[in-house]
């Protein structure tokens, strides 16, 4: 997906209504020079690692890592002009299209709405597989492909994997002002990187979250 990101100038002004932030500019310098983003409150970043400590607990059950191992496999020989091909009938399909629906509808799919259902604030969850191509998914994305995305490849980290957060963004799948979250998938056999995460946090259920609104 290529959501889009909001200007720091925006964030300054209407985010300082909604979420404590703590900003951090740099020194007066001449117009061309641009000023740091702003900083992320205490608050809200223990909103996120809570998040993201939940959703690392979901991408370690059964059902994740079988359909992970299932769709790597499936994909073994899969080659990148297939992808593409691929990547290009998904943004021409709809939700209710068979190819989409075989990623909302299936056991890894389910176990993500029931997480869902159980924990506020998940606006959207998506796994892919090694190979970026979706596997389970709670919404229709905007593409099918992931791995050319930087927080996928971030995420990814050569096969090393890293969970962390992103910054505040409209989220065109979500329909959002939002904030992703990370995550690996990690074969618990092998401890290698098998699959990459991703939820979407609404910004309006992060201020809920702090002041006691939703759990």
């Amino acid at each position: 997906m290529n959501p889009k990101a909001f200007k720091s100038s925006y964030l300054l002004g209407a985010l300082a209504a909604m979420i404590p932030l703590a900003v951090s500019c740099s020194p007066a310098s001449p117009p061309a020079v641009e000023t740091q983003k702003p900083e992320l409150s205490k608050a809200v970043v223990s909103v996120l690692e809570r998040k993201i400590r939940l959703l690392e607990g979901l991408l370690s059950e059964h059902v994740i890592i079988e359909t992970l191992r299932e769709s790597n496999l499936r994909h073994a020989e899969t080659t990148q002009t297939d992808i593409l091909l691929a990547d290009k009938e998904w943004r021409a399909s709809t939700e209710l299209s068979d190819f989409v629906k075989g990623f909302i509808i299936n056991a890894c799919a389910t176990r993500l709405v029931q997480f869902q259902d159980a924990h506020a604030g998940f606006a959207e969850i998506f796994v892919t597989n090694a190979k970026g191509l979706n596997a389970c998914q709670t919404n229709r994305t905007t593409d099918y492909y992931q791995a050319d995305e930087a927080w996928w490849q971030e995420t990814y980290n050569e096969g090393a994997g890293h969970a962390y957060y992103g910054e505040i963004e409209y989220d065109e799948s979500a329909r959002s002002e939002a904030i992703g979250i990370f995550a690996p998938v990690r074969d618990v056999s092998e401890r290698t990187v098998i699959g990459i995460a991703k939820a979407v946090i609404p910004v309006s259920d992060i201020k809920k979250e702090i002041a006691g609104e939703i759990p």
